[in-house]
């Protein structure tokens, strides 16, 4: 059994995505803690706000980077139609 050719062709952008998604979601589950425990010793309240800024749209812009990746280096085949 072989598999359409459309289906083929979305398999490398719908795994970018996934990619993206679960590095945008271990960053924001491993990474963003730590670097929050190290900007509660700072004096200012700047870098608080940013990391409380980044932990909503972190996974959201992992999934678009990993998608645009995976999009460009897909290859597509041109179809013409009469």
């Amino acid at each position: 059994m072989t598999l359409p050719q459309f289906v083929i062709d979305a398999v490398y952008p719908l795994a970018g995505l996934a990619i993206g998604a679960l590095v945008g979601v271990l960053l924001r589950s491993v990474v963003l803690p730590r670097v929050a425990k190290l900007a509660e010793h700072t004096e200012t309240q700047v870098d608080d706000v940013v990391i409380t800024a980044l932990r909503g749209p972190v996974v959201f812009w992992g999934a678009l980077i990993g998608l645009y990746i995976s999009i460009s280096l897909a290859t597509y085949e041109p179809k013409i139609v009469d």
